[in-house]
């Protein structure tokens, strides 16, 4: 289903990331070659005060998977509650998703978390996320579903 939709949209080179809600509103990013930054719209839109909540569906031209980057904006915004990723080639596509349990709080202490496995690996927003992935779904913060094509 994931690689249906992915075939589906014409996905470039460059790296892409949209915000969608269940009414159809779409936000895009600001695409460059090498990564991605959120538009000023993505980022008023997950910062607003109503109960909108987004899936975040993003590309990588490369067969990575999740980024570190990724996985600490969809801890950031508790409005994105699924992201999912799916590489150009469509070697992998996953999904991640938040459990009930992550409030402000255990968000909080999930970022300072990422932040010290990055220091302590010295390895940039670029690493694999996916030992801390394993590290959350253990414990059930997040779930994670991958398919491998």
């Amino acid at each position: 289903m994931i690689k249906n939709f992915f075939d589906s949209i014409n996905i470039s080179y460059k790296e892409e990331v949209s915000l969608r809600n269940y009414n159809t509103y779409r936000v895009n990013t600001n695409m460059r070659e090498d990564s991605v930054s959120m538009s000023a719209e993505m980022v008023i839109a997950l910062n607003n005060n109503n109960s909108t909540k987004f899936t975040s569906i993003h590309n990588h031209p490369t067969d990575s998977n999740f980024y570190i980057d990724d996985l600490t904006q969809f801890i950031l915004y508790s409005k994105m509650n699924l992201m999912i990723l799916c590489t150009n080639s469509c070697k992998h596509s996953a999904a991640l998703f938040k459990s009930q349990t992550i409030d402000s709080d255990t968000a909080n202490n999930i970022l300072i978390d990422i932040s010290n496995y990055k220091i302590n690996n010295n390895v940039d927003g670029h690493g694999d996320a996916m030992t801390l992935i394993q590290k959350y779904v253990s414990v059930g913060l997040l779930y994670f579903v991958r398919n491998n094509y």
